[in-house]
């Protein structure tokens, strides 16, 4: 397999012809965390405006994401799903507002990546968001966050608060942005008042998904990711409450994100938990 950061590097360095004019223009690199000159973002969930997947008890789910051009100039730099085999990117005018309709859904669950010039990145503003269309219990969708490469996490994290009940799914999600090979995030379970209950390992750099593309061959648009879908019914003994917390440890150097969803099975709302320090 080709080295995915390799890889990863061609392809902005073409992006990088394409937005030199406007790279000229400013010298902002606050998010830049790694110093490559673009800022990575996560989003966790990548379902398309233009697509429907299924769902667990028969429920069909879409999603969206819309983009902001908050400057006083037009910005081109959204970098979604595939490159050379579709829309690569968006022209925003100065001040408007955009649905995205590009991002690539082939791994929604599994989250998606894209990059933006980091000269630029602080002018553009995201809120991205799915539903479950067959209920129409939450016909306005569950906003997701679209996490920028400086809110990565590496080190210890919570996830609190997590309800337990019957008629309701936990699924716990963990993400390897950067994609590590062999990166691991190790899932304490956690009683009401903070006792142990049990652990497991979550390896989200174990086996990413890789698309294929003309002329750079492998692709690295989606993030190394994990999932336990139902974690009550992987680990009985937390029915024993009516609610518990995740404590989550990267366990190889990797920065991760995570987050838990709970899902009503019958009218499908989502509860989405995400880390605090």
């Amino acid at each position: 397999m080709r080295n995915p950061v390799v890889i990863r590097m061609m392809k902005r360095a073409l992006f990088s012809i394409f937005f030199a004019a406007l790279v000229l223009n400013t010298t902002a690199r606050a998010e830049d965390v790694n110093g490559d000159g673009w800022v990575t973002y996560l989003l966790p969930i990548a379902l398309s405006a233009n697509d429907v997947i299924p769902g667990a008890h028969g429920t069909q789910w879409t999603g969206e994401l819309w983009v902001h051009n908050a400057s006083e100039r037009s910005l081109s730099g959204l970098q979604p799903g595939n490159c050379l085999g579709g829309p690569c990117g968006i022209g925003l005018p100065a001040g408007s507002v955009g649905r995205e309709g590009a991002i690539d859904s082939n791994h929604g669950d599994g989250g998606a990546l894209f990059w933006i010039p980091a000269t630029v990145a602080e002018d553009f503003h995201f809120s991205a968001r799915f539903l479950e269309i067959t209920r129409r219990a939450q016909p306005t969708g569950v906003e997701i966050p679209v996490i920028a490469e400086k809110d990565f996490l590496s080190s210890a994290t919570t996830l609190l608060g997590i309800p337990v009940g019957k008629g309701i799914r936990v699924s716990l999600r963990v993400y390897d942005p950067r994609i590590q090979n062999g990166s691991a995030v190790r899932a304490d379970l956690l009683s009401p008042d903070g006792e142990l209950l049990d652990t497991t390992t979550l390896r989200p750099g174990d086996d990413p998904v890789v698309p294929d593309e003309p002329f750079f061959g492998p692709t690295y648009n989606y993030p190394g990711a994990a999932a336990i879908h139902d974690l009550t019914g992987a680990f009985p003994q937390l029915q024993a409450f009516d609610h518990f917390h995740i404590r989550l440890t990267p366990l190889t150097g990797n920065v991760y994100w995570a987050m838990a969803s709970i899902t009503d099975n019958e009218t499908q709302h989502v509860l989405l938990i995400t880390p605090q320090p």
